[in-house]
């Protein structure tokens, strides 16, 4: 299997290029029959949802519909319908920006999604994903603590729903923290964990993204723990998943995995190309930046400067475009902003209190003053029935 995997992976890069994704053709199906329902608030309710649910979808899988989608979401995000449609719009808005890498958009987006979200206050699902997605981001450039520490504090929220995507995406995070050397934690164990325990969740997940890249991760941890047989078992369902799904970020890794394997530097080098080539269908710059660094480091390994050379500066050029410093301003102004915030509500807070006290203290000296006149005008009655 070893050495004949390369026509195999051909032949699955021609059928994943036309197929066809039933997750979107399913939404689709279900849009049309919602627009031909009478309007209602659950109706209504549940438009929005599913545009929302298709827009990203068809962004992270780089389909020329979502534009026309995401366009639709912005008309029916009026001033007068609610904060929960305002919160997936933005975050929809953060998407497309996330896929192109430009990474300071993308934030700002999520997080203007999050306080939407967080004044609609009713689902905990969709803030719970939306900061995942803002974690993401924060690990994708550089600042990989503040993202664990979000995704640890959207934990509790993630326990709280049925559907298990957003507590999956929290332990696959974990589990490539564990996995990838980049981290500083490797402990294949650990990770084996973790990704075990997000394929215990898959029967109540939705995301056809999870069932494909689950299998990926649990190939990649048994790869490294040197038990090939399970690798390859996962592997080869990886890559079904991939294609019953068209998930082309999915097959990308799975491609980048098999290169690494490789002692043979040609061999690799031919498995990096086709990393590249999916990275690029799936239209995420990440993606794309990784495999570009990925092969030139091989043609580096491999002697081949001149190849390596082009690449390296084209992976520059990349890495340039999505502006990662710019990124770390931007979380470091809205962490800014954030604590300012939260000391003026604190402020605030503390002011009401104040005011509470005094009221409280002046309504005591009324009641008692209230009272003293009263036992006056008792005791001078008294005294007149007397005299």
């Amino acid at each position: 299997m070893r050495y004949s995997f390369m026509l195999g992976f051909l032949l699955f890069g021609a059928e994943l290029a036309t197929a066809q994704n039933p997750s979107l053709d399913t939404l689709q199906s279900k849009l049309v029959r919602l627009r031909g329902q009478p309007r209602s608030l659950p109706r209504d309710t549940a438009l929005v949802l599913t545009i929302s649910l298709l827009t990203e979808r068809m962004l992270g899988q780089n389909d020329s519909r979502a534009g026309a989608y995401l366009d639709t979401l912005r008309q029916l995000n009026t001033p007068s319908v609610w904060a929960k449609t305002d919160g997936l719009y933005w975050r929809a808005v953060g998407k497309r920006s996330d896929v192109a890498g430009r990474y300071t958009e993308a934030l700002t987006g999520y997080e203007c999604a999050i306080g939407s979200l967080k004044r609609a206050c009713g689902d905990p699902y969709e803030l719970a994903y939306t900061n995942i997605l803002a974690a993401f981001v924060l690990n994708n450039n550089g600042l990989t603590k503040q993202a664990k520490t979000r995704l640890l504090n959207t934990l509790p929220i993630a326990r709280a729903t049925r559907n298990t995507n957003n507590l999956c995406w929290i332990y696959d995070f974990f589990g490539d923290y564990y996995t990838y050397s980049q981290f500083g934690h490797v402990d294949y164990r650990k990770a084996l964990t973790y990704y075990r325990q997000v394929e215990a969740l898959l029967p109540r997940a939705t995301s056809p993204t999870l069932l494909a890249d689950n299998p990926h991760c649990l190939a990649n941890v048994y790869q490294r723990l040197g038990q090939t047989d399970k690798a390859d078992a996962y592997q080869n369902k990886a890559l079904q998943l991939a294609r019953n799904s068209n998930n082309r970020v999915v097959a990308f890794a799975v491609y980048a995995d098999r290169a690494a394997e490789h002692q043979n530097y040609a061999a690799a080098i031919e498995a990096h190309k086709q990393s590249i080539v999916f990275a690029r269908q799936s239209g995420w710059l990440e993606m794309q930046s990784r495999a570009i660094k990925a092969l030139a480091d091989t043609y580096k390994q491999a002697g081949d400067h001149r190849h390596a050379l082009p690449l390296l500066e084209q992976y520059q050029h990349v890495e340039d475009s999505l502006g990662r410093v710019a990124v770390q301003q931007r979380y470091a102004e809205l962490e800014t902003r954030y604590q300012a915030e939260a000391r003026e509500r604190h402020i605030q807070t503390l002011h009401n209190q104040a005011l509470a006290q005094t009221r409280n203290f002046l309504t005591l000296l009324l009641l008692i003053g209230g009272c003293v006149v009263g036992y006056g005008s008792w005791t001078n009655r008294q005294l007149a029935r007397k005299n």
